[in-house]
């Protein structure tokens, strides 16, 4: 860190010239980037049954499909039907289209004598009222309608099937559009409602085309509002904490060159802008803020102690070094960990955060001390009257809005200690407990629950026609010709009709259908007929003309050993269809074992990747909390470290998981992101406030009182932050799209429940625990002369020595101070650890005459320890001083930290001042 600061300030010019050279090429990058919004990103990344779903289609059609609903009491007037006609002929005619199905797309198929045939349903219109309502007829006893048209002839659908591979936002936004434009004269104008016979009552377009587009143009106004959104906060909020308008613009121009870098990255590395991308304003433009508020913060304090910019600038750099790098490493590992998920869009996205979290580290590393070293001496505050006084730990430093907002959170602490726990423990519980009841959806056709347009639109169709969700049962079989078999078409049959019993689906479709609609024909019509029994009955009779019919191709493939039935459903949760499915799957397997019986399409393949939400959040939840809980232990040298930072942090978590399962909102994509984030968020004020503490231990003598001066210095930045953050995730609320305004909720919840959860119940656990950290240990610098010959330490490894040094009170005294004055009473021992001191009586007439030098390693006033006796002589500096000051308490506080370190130490102790009491008993002799 300290390279990176010293190039920055060293070469502004320079680094400001690469900075917008790398922004350049960034933004030439731009449009190369792409939108997807189809439903395969949210699937399984490597799902096997993928490949499997991909060659369905190329055998048996694509389910990529727009459809036209058109309503009218007078469907099967002759204008209509023309109407209806002209508009599949517009639409067959539009580019990428591979077919149309509508009711002049239909077969008839029908018998006679021995021979099948297959005329279209409608080959021509008729001219008379009764030929119109004898066509009306036909069309709803024709199995092959069921899916196109409503019981009662008044509503159809015109089914727009799409290459495959078709898929794309511009792509979309072409098909959606020549729709439209199709259908648009034939729509009735709502404000009149007059007859007309050139118009249809309804007309409209839905299906995955158009579902895809309002996905994306939906997303790309919703990304446009939270930038705004969000740098209106971060204006509002920093303004009001640092009121300095150019560290502002600062933190808002790295946010920005963060973004365009990332941006930039993902056009080169192919990663679309997806759902999740919504979350990446927020991400940097308030998440990446927080270091550069931390760091900021310092700064202004070491201004206000009287350093000057230069020296505030490298103070910052030298104390928050480490603080620094883990709370970049603390949200940079909590972004990678969703690469342990199954799901290609969280992936994706994981990519995407950890470069654009690890751009706004350096950028903020090297923009911040630029503009700090050139701009800082505009930054010194006014002194503060009587801030040199002895600060109240029971109030906060800082003032303002947020230092007075941060005082009534301290004030608000309850008296009881235990009360703050036990409650959280309650919750955590009560709250925790409605986890078990939380459901996963990972289905795009949930995502635009909030757009009143398509759910009407929904409504209707699933109303007067058949959900718009389907899949498809695949049989497979090894036996040559398998479905030509009427066993195993029987088979197929049977599926159907218990489908029909479950009534948990709207409709199906099979060649049992054809097959069951020839057998009803040839029995006179009559409905008792109706239905195909494989081995009885007229229709076997017709089977060799039918496999040479083409009417069976979209259920029977070329070597008939493979069949499928199609299935409609109005399920728009995954776990809802997962459900639904269970006991159709227990049936299937009790099938002829000649038959394999697989479900697949899009929504197949969600559901599957929804299951594997949950696996994969625990997954990286997991993976999360244990590199965290490895990186803090190491850090402060206890595993007992590890489990303080994760608790608190945690019991945020079952509360909001407990909250999700009680208010039935689904676990979705947007929501792994979201939890591991803000794990990530309060592991990093921990960290805070479990470093603050360590600092505090180190430079201040009051017993007992450091948790609450760590508290006290470490509010107000914290709560600034956390209001950052709560406020930039609150935007997503005002999303359109479900799953994003959700996910803000939930954030919103969980930073507050971590905030609280910091504040009232981390110093409590802290407030117990000493640690050193492993910084400590590698930078503290404890000469050769210490450790060979200072008798404070005698017959202990360099490792204890450091421990009783980072756990102690150590003071800096400047040449010349006199740190121990002649009879005043003292309790405090000292140990010098750098420098040289001078040891002087004074007599009555003021004069001076120096007893003893002492050097490193020498031990000061040890009886002053045990006996609180009048100093003997002066102790002066007389180089700059690093002393390590020791007095009963503290040395009682670390007896219960380190016992086996404190039992040497006492030893030494005890022999110190034995030694000491010898020579004087000698002296008197």
């Amino acid at each position: 860190m300290e390279k990176i600061v010293k190039i920055a300030t060293q070469w502004p010019k320079l680094v400001f010239a690469v900075l917008l050279l790398i922004s350049a090429g960034a933004v030439l990058q731009l449009d190369k980037l792409t939108v997807d919004t189809s439903a395969s990103v949210l699937m399984l990344a490597d799902d096997p049954d993928k490949a499997f779903y991909q060659t369905l289609q190329e055998t048996f059609g694509s389910d990529n499909t727009a459809i036209v609903y058109v309503e009218d009491k007078a469907l099967f007037s002759r204008k209509k039907l023309q109407l209806l006609q002209s508009v599949t002929t517009q639409l067959a005619a539009i580019e990428g289209v591979e077919k149309v199905t509508s009711l002049f797309t239909l077969e008839n198929v029908q018998t006679a004598d021995t021979r099948l045939q297959a005329p279209l349903l409608i080959e021509s219109i008729p001219e008379t009222d009764a030929a119109l309502e004898s066509l009306r007829r036909t069309a709803l006893n024709s199995p092959f309608a069921r899916n196109i048209l409503s019981s009662d002839g008044t509503a159809t659908a015109l089914y727009i099937h799409f290459r495959h591979a078709l898929v794309g936002t511009a792509i979309d936004a072409h098909l959606v559009e020549a729709i439209e434009q199709a259908i648009a004269p034939l729509i009735r104008e709502v404000v009149t409602f007059a007859p007309d016979d050139n118009t249809f009552e309804r007309a409209f377009q839905i299906g995955a085309p158009y579902q895809r587009h309002l996905l994306a143009t939906t997303l790309s106004s919703d990304l446009t509002l939270f930038i705004v959104l969000t740098l209106v906060v971060v204006l509002l909020c920093l303004g009001v904490y640092l009121k300095s308008p150019g560290s502002l613009l600062v933190l808002v121009v790295t946010a920005a060159l963060s973004g365009l870098w990332s941006l930039a990255c993902m056009a080169l590395l192919k990663l679309p802008v997806t759902l999740l991308t919504a979350l990446l304003p927020v991400l940097l433009i308030a998440l990446g803020s927080l270091p550069g508020i931390r760091l900021l913060d310092h700064y202004r304090s070491s201004l206000r102690e009287g350093q000057t910019p230069q020296a505030a600038l490298w103070s910052m750099v030298d104390k928050l070094s480490p603080a620094f790098f883990l709370t970049f490493a603390c949200s940079w590992l909590a972004v990678l960990s969703l690469r342990l998920n199954d799901i290609l869009v969280l992936q994706q996205f994981a990519t995407a955060a950890s470069l654009a979290l690890l751009f706004s580290f350096i950028i903020t590393l090297i923009l911040l001390p630029l503009y700090l070293s050139t701009f800082g001496h505009r930054l010194t505050p006014q002194p503060v009257s009587g801030h040199t006084a002895e600060p109240d730990p029971d109030r906060v430093t800082g003032s303002g809005l947020f230092g007075r907002a941060a005082d009534a959170l301290i004030q608000a602490m309850p008296t009881n200690k235990m009360t703050v726990p036990l409650l959280a423990i309650v919750l955590a519980v009560v709250l925790g407990a409605g986890m078990v009841a939380i459901k996963s959806n990972n289905d795009p056709a949930d995502f635009l629950s909030r757009s009143a347009l398509l759910q009407s639109r929904n409504h209707l169709v699933t109303e007067r026609l058949h959900g718009m969700q389907t899949f498809t049962i695949v049989f497979s079989s090894e036996q040559d010709g398998a479905f030509k078999d009427p066993a195993l078409l029987n088979e197929i049959q049977k599926v159907q009709d218990f489908i029909q019993q479950l009534k948990l689906f709207d409709t199906s479709l099979a060649v049992t259908d054809l097959l069951s609609h020839l057998q009803r024909e040839a029995g006179g019509g009559d409905m008792p007929y109706y239905g195909f029994s494989g081995t009885a009955g007229p229709a076997p009779n017709y089977l060799p003309a039918l496999w040479d019919s083409t009417a069976i191709k979209p259920f029977v493939s070329a070597d008939y050993k493979q069949a499928i039935v199609r299935v409609w459903h109005h399920y728009t949760t995954s776990q809802d269809l997962q459900q639904a499915l269970t006991g159709l799957q227990a049936y299937t397997d009790s099938l002829d074992k000649r038959l394999e019986v697989r479900f697949s399409g899009a929504d197949i393949l969600l559901a599957a990747a929804a299951d594997s939400l949950l696996n994969g959040q625990v997954k990286s939840l997991a993976a999360l909390m244990l590199a965290m809980f490895v990186l803090i232990s190491l850090l402060f040298l206890k595993f007992k470290a590890g489990l303080i930072a994760l608790l608190p942090n945690l019991a945020a978590l079952a509360i909001l998981f407990g909250v999700m399962g009680y208010l039935a909102i689904p676990f979705t994509v947007l929501t792994a992101p979201i939890t591991v984030i803000s794990l990530a968020i309060g592991l990093g004020y921990t960290l805070r406030l479990m470093l603050r503490q360590n600092e505090e231990i180190r430079t201040s003598a009051q017993d007992k009182q450091d948790i609450k001066r760590t508290l006290r210095t470490e509010i107000t930045p914290i709560l600034t932050s956390a209001t950052l953050l709560i406020l930039g995730f609150g935007v997503l609320l005002v999303a359109d799209i479900k799953p994003i305004a959700q996910s803000g909720g939930l954030a919103v919840l969980i930073l507050l429940t971590m905030l609280l959860a910091n504040v009232y119940i981390t110093p409590l656990l802290l407030s117990s625990m000493r640690f050193v950290t492993l910084w400590g240990m590698v930078t503290v610098n404890v000469s050769r002369e210490i450790i060979d010959n200072c008798d404070l330490f005698k017959n202990m490894h360099t490792w204890q020595i450091k421990q009783i040094i980072l756990l102690s009170q150590v003071q800096h005294i400047k040449a010349g101070t006199v740190f121990i004055q002649q009879g005043e009473v003292g309790h405090e021992m000292y140990v010098i650890l750098a420098g040289t001191a001078r040891v002087e009586t004074v007599s009555t007439d003021g004069s001076r005459q120096l007893i003893i030098t002492l050097h490193e390693g020498q031990v000061i006033g040890e009886v002053a320890l045990v006996s609180q006796a009048e100093r003997t002589a002066d102790v002066v500096a007389e180089t700059d001083l690093q002393v390590l000051v020791l007095e009963w308490k503290a040395l009682e506080r670390l007896g219960s930290f380190l016992p086996m370190i404190s039992a040497r130490l006492f030893l030494n102790i005890a022999n110190i001042i034995g030694k000491r009491l010898a020579d004087e008993l000698s002296q008197q002799r």
